[in-house]
């Protein structure tokens, strides 16, 4: 972010952040000049400041995000090479070669119709998921947040954009499943809530994702409603290993639909106009903070590829203690600010620009039916 926007939004940037940042990175993905929750513009701008943020590190396929959702579509192009592929599975044999209870989990699970095809009839997940990780930088489409990153589908939401509380539950409970056997998830995305009571199942489900080291990110709901007054769940629970995320606009300022609230809501981010993957391999726009939420999500991304140590703790607190304050923001949510992705990696490395991490060979998705959009 320019100097000047600095002094006229009263921003305190992290000591010494301008001068450490190594250097800019633009991709050249033809619609990143579209995309300004990035900050297409580098260094100047509304946005995440990507493209300083890239600079240090453009992300790991060895960090996996799970996105808990409609499903996603990917045989994307500008997906499909960073869907998770278990290593441990062989497609199409009809076993369980890893022994985790889910026969074929060679691309997450399906807990609408109970099977390994959790492919995207709605659209949601699959917008979601381009947001965190649209390949960068690979001619083509947009750019995620992160451009390497393994993006585990776990759909519990029908085509009809619903989804019951148990598959909800099963969803969770499978991501921390795999984890605690050794799937180096980072995050959940959740891009879904709006419930006026917490049901106990997911709780537990949240609680223990969380207690497995998994950063769990929730979207704040679009009532335009303080959920502080007005609990809206899961946005509304609070842990230590949770941020919650409230949607902004390209001035700064929170939207108009954005729930917020400044105990039970964390940090701003791009919410509104956002450019990302759409079922059938194209693009499209949309406003929500569910699209918010995987701008946060791509970001912890970026930090665990930038400091594969990290712990869930300390990514949260670069994240959350790096913001850009801004007054529409003072009173709506914890920090008072926006997420800035360069100044969270810069504050989780020192700085320092990270060699890029070894890449494992671009998993070929195994033949799944088409999907009308």
């Amino acid at each position: 972010m320019d100097q000047a926007r600095r002094r006229r939004q009263g921003i305190v940037a992290p000591e010494g952040l301008e001068s450490r940042i190594a250097l800019s990175v633009t991709p050249n993905d033809p619609n990143f000049a579209s995309q300004w929750a990035l900050g297409g513009s580098g260094t100047s701008g509304p946005g995440l400041h990507a493209a300083d943020a890239w600079g240090l590190t453009t992300g790991s396929r060895n960090v996996v995000v799970a996105v808990i959702d409609s499903g996603i579509d990917f045989n994307h192009p500008d997906l499909a090479a960073n869907i998770w592929t278990n290593p441990l599975e062989i497609a199409g044999n009809g076993k369980d070669d890893d022994g985790n209870g889910f026969v074929d989990d060679v691309h997450g699970w399906d807990f609408v119709d109970n099977d390994n095809t959790p492919q995207d009839g709605f659209y949601h997940g699959t917008f979601v998921s381009g947001i965190i990780g649209a390949v960068g930088n690979n001619g083509m489409g947009t750019s995620g947040v992160a451009w390497n990153v393994s993006i585990l589908p776990v759909r519990f939401q029908g085509n009809d954009g619903s989804g019951y509380t148990s598959a909800a539950v099963g969803a969770l409970n499978y991501v921390t499943q795999l984890k605690r056997e050794g799937v180096p998830i980072v995050a959940t995305n959740i891009s879904w809530g709006g419930l006026t009571s917490l049901p106990s199942t997911i709780d537990t489900a949240i609680r223990a994702e969380v207690a497995a080291g998994i950063t769990v990110v929730v979207a704040a709901g679009n009532n335009g409603s303080d959920t502080d007054a007005v609990p809206r769940y899961p946005s509304s629970f609070t842990s230590d290993g949770m941020i919650t995320v409230a949607a902004t606009d390209a001035a700064d300022n929170l939207a108009g639909f954005s729930n917020y609230g400044v105990t039970s809501i964390d940090v701003g981010a791009p919410g509104v106009g956002i450019l990302s993957t759409t079922l059938g391999g194209g693009y499209g726009s949309i406003s929500g903070t569910s699209f918010a939420a995987p701008q946060v999500t791509g970001t912890v991304a970026l930090l665990a590829a930038a400091r594969p140590n990290a712990t869930g703790a300390q990514i949260r607190s670069a994240i959350l203690g790096s913001v850009d304050k801004v007054p529409a923001l003072s009173g709506k949510v914890a920090t008072g600010g926006l997420l800035n992705a360069a100044a969270a990696v810069q504050a989780i490395t020192g700085g320092a620009p990270q060699p890029p991490a070894p890449q494992p060979p671009a998993p070929q998705p195994a033949p799944r039916p088409a999907v009308t959009p």
